[in-house]
C-alpha cells in the first residue's frame, strides 16, 4: 500500500511522521512540514481503501497563543463522530505558565488549551464544553490515542496519579476515568478490545501483566486475566479474536558485521497460553484492526 504524497512530503522534509489514530477505516498522521514560505503542523487524514486523503495545515503563527508555543507539549486525537460521521481532531495543549503570569497571581504551573477541528467546518475552534479549572494540573502522555465507540481515550497524570481522559466525539465533553488498581509504580497501555477500552497493566518488573476491560455502562474495569512475558517483549495490540499481538524483541541479526535488532510479531492465546508466529519481522509501536469504509469519497483528492 502506497502512502499519499502529503505523508511522503513530511517524511522527506522532516524524516518523522507520527501516527495519531484510526477510526471508521481512516488513518490520521501528523508531522512538521517546512514549506517554501512558511512552516506548518501538517495533519493527514487518509482512507487507504479508496486511496484518498485530506491535508490540514496549521501555520506556525496559528500555533502561537497567549501562553507560549502550542507545538510544545501538544497531544492530538482523531476520531469520527458516530452520529454525524464527521471527522474530528482534538489538539490538547499543555502550556507552562510564563514567569510574568506567575507574578500576576496565577497559582497553577500549567494551563490546558483545547481546540477541535471538524472536516465539515474546516476551522479550528474551542470545544462545546471546557475543561474545568481543577484539571489544570493534568498531563497527558504522548502515547497514541485509542478511539472506541465514539470516544477518544488518552493516558494521563492527574495529581501525580495515573488516570484516563476521554473525549466524547458527539457532545465534546471530557471525562476522567480511574485506572484499575491505582498504584504509583504500575504502568498502563490503552488498546481497543471487544469494541471497548482495554487496559494492559504491569508493575516495575514488566514481566507480569494484567488485562482489564472497561464496562461501557458502569465505566468500571473488569479484570480478564493475567499473563507473563519475557524481558523486552511488549504488547502492541489485540486481534479481533481477543488474542494479544506481542512484539518479540529478543532476537538479533548480523549484517556485514553489524548487530541489528530484529522485532518479530507473535500472537498470544490467553486460554492455551501459546504463542504463534504472525510472519512479520518488523518493529511496531501499536497495532489496530481495520475496517474498510467510503468516508472521504466526497472530498477533493489530495494524493
Amino acid at each position: 500500500m502506497r502512502y499519499p504524497l502529503s505523508i511522503k512530503q513530511i517524511r522527506k522534509n522532516n524524516k518523522r511522521v507520527e501516527f495519531v489514530g484510526s477510526s471508521y477505516g481512516l488513518f490520521c498522521f501528523t508531522g512538521f512540514y517546512l514549506g517554501e514560505d512558511d512552516c506548518f503542523d501538517r495533519y493527514v487524514i487518509w482512507n487507504p481503501s479508496i486511496r484518498k486523503s485530506v491535508t490540514i495545515d496549521v501555520p506556525y503563527q496559528d500555533c502561537i497563543c497567549e501562553y507560549g508555543d502550542a507545538r510544545k507539549n501538544v497531544v492530538v486525537g482523531f476520531g469520527v463522530c458516530p452520529k454525524s460521521l464527521d471527522h474530528k481532531m482534538v489538539r490538547i495543549n499543555m502550556l507552562g505558565i510564563p514567569y510574568e503570569y506567575k507574578k500576576l497571581g496565577y497559582k497553577h504551573d500549567r494551563f490546558v488549551r483545547v481546540d477541535v477541528f471538524t472536516l465539515s467546518g474546516g476551522v479550528w475552534r474551542r470545544p462545546l464544553t471546557k475543561l474545568t479549572s481543577k484539571w489544570f494540573h493534568i498531563y497527558i502522555y504522548g502515547q497514541t490515542s485509542v478511539v472506541v465507540n465514539g470516544f477518544i481515550y488518552w493516558l494521563s497524570l492527574y495529581k501525580n496519579a495515573s488516570a484516563i481522559i476521554s473525549f466524547d466525539l458527539t457532545s465534546e465533553e471530557f471525562t476522567k476515568i480511574r485506572v484499575p488498581h491505582k498504584v504509583s509504580h504500575y504502568h498502563y497501555e490503552l488498546f481497543k478490545l471487544r469494541e471497548s477500552l482495554g487496559v494492559v497493566q504491569w508493575g516495575g518488573s514488566k514481566e507480569s501483566y494484567d488485562v482489564w476491560l472497561l464496562d461501557n455502562v458502569s465505566k468500571s474495569f473488569i479484570k480478564l486475566y493475567t499473563f507473563t512475558l519475557p524481558n523486552r517483549w511488549k504488547v502492541v495490540g489485540f486481534r479481533d479474536n481477543d488474542q494479544l499481538i506481542i512484539e518479540k524483541g529478543d532476537e538479533y541479526s548480523v549484517d556485514n558485521g553489524v548487530r541489528r535488532y530484529v522485532a518479530e510479531l507473535v500472537a498470544y492465546e490467553p486460554d492455551s497460553k501459546q504463542f504463534n508466529k504472525l510472519g512479520f519481522n518488523a518493529g511496531c509501536y501499536s497495532c489496530t484492526s481495520y475496517t474498510e469504509s467510503l468516508l472521504l469519497l466526497d472530498q477533493p483528492d489530495t494524493l
